[in-house]
């Protein structure tokens, strides 16, 4: 069981906003800047916390790097690529060991398990 001070804790905190506005609810910007903060200043001690600290970091990473130019454009953007490749080698190798989805994390799922 994760202590409401770990990462993975605090993860699935951040995921449960993720899943609110998901479903309509009205999340405010500080509200998510509030548990991203918590979220890094939570202990990472466990596979599952590093998990957790991976799975978001690999979103927020991919959001700003669709609109970075093809690896072959720059070397830069070859890092940047290879930087989330290793990120998601990272986060499968830890769902392979915690046996954890990376999507507890990060709160997206299957809308099938969103409320009807």
């Amino acid at each position: 069981m994760n202590s409401d001070s770990s990462a993975a804790f605090r993860g699935e905190k951040m995921a449960s906003l993720v899943r609110a506005y998901q479903w309509g609810v009205k999340i405010e910007t500080d509200e998510v800047w509030e548990a991203f903060e918590r979220m890094i200043r939570g202990d990472a001690t466990t596979a599952a916390d590093a998990l957790a600290l991976l799975a978001v970091a690999r979103q927020l990473f991919k959001e700003p790097l669709v609109r970075i130019p093809d690896a072959e454009e720059s070397t830069e953007a070859f890092a940047l690529h290879c930087i989330l490749a290793l990120i998601e080698k990272a986060t499968h190798a830890l769902e392979q060991a915690t046996g954890i989805n990376e999507d507890t994390f990060t709160g997206f799922t299957p809308a099938l398990e969103c409320p009807q």
